[in-house]
């Protein structure tokens, strides 16, 4: 991690002022009352504020869904496979926050992985994903079928 990646918050002006003077960028949290003259690179109101904005600059989290349909004689060893294999594969792969298999009543399978950021998506999308399509595809055929949505969580009240 570089230093032009960090980002200090303080409801304090005199740690922003030496948090500037070392050349990183700061965020001032506001308290009722402060009126100084050392502003942040970022002014927020509350820690709320601060989470949101940098949730909706990250892009995320965001929720990668892959639906897994196979012959019925595949399932019972296709969902072993990803149960013991992929997913403890893919909680290793970086930016995964949660990896999940679901069984669905149609009999097709539900992959859910939560990332952190687009960024992290992305890497796994370049890194990762055709490794593990190929190796589906070489111990259980073309049969196999990975249909792979990927949506934005956003928080509920």
């Amino acid at each position: 991690m570089t230093r032009d990646s960090w980002l200090h918050v303080s409801t304090s002006e005199r740690t922003l002022e030496l948090a500037q003077a070392r050349g990183l960028r700061t965020c001032l949290v506001q308290r009722p009352g402060t009126v100084g003259q050392v502003q942040g690179e970022l002014k927020v109101a509350d820690l709320h504020a601060l989470t949101a904005q940098i949730l909706d600059a990250k892009q995320g989290p965001l929720l990668v869904e892959v639906r897994v349909t196979a012959p019925q004689s595949l399932r019972p060893a296709l969902l072993d496979w990803l149960r013991d294999t992929l997913l403890p594969a893919m909680r290793r792969v970086p930016g995964v926050r949660a990896a999940r298999l679901y069984a669905r009543e149609d009999g097709s399978l539900l992959e859910h992985y939560t990332f952190g950021s687009r960024r992290e998506v992305d890497d796994w999308q370049a890194t990762f994903a055709a490794e593990q399509r190929a190796m589906v595809r070489d111990g259980f055929g073309a049969d196999v079928q990975r249909e792979v949505h990927v949506a934005v969580l956003r928080g509920a009240s």
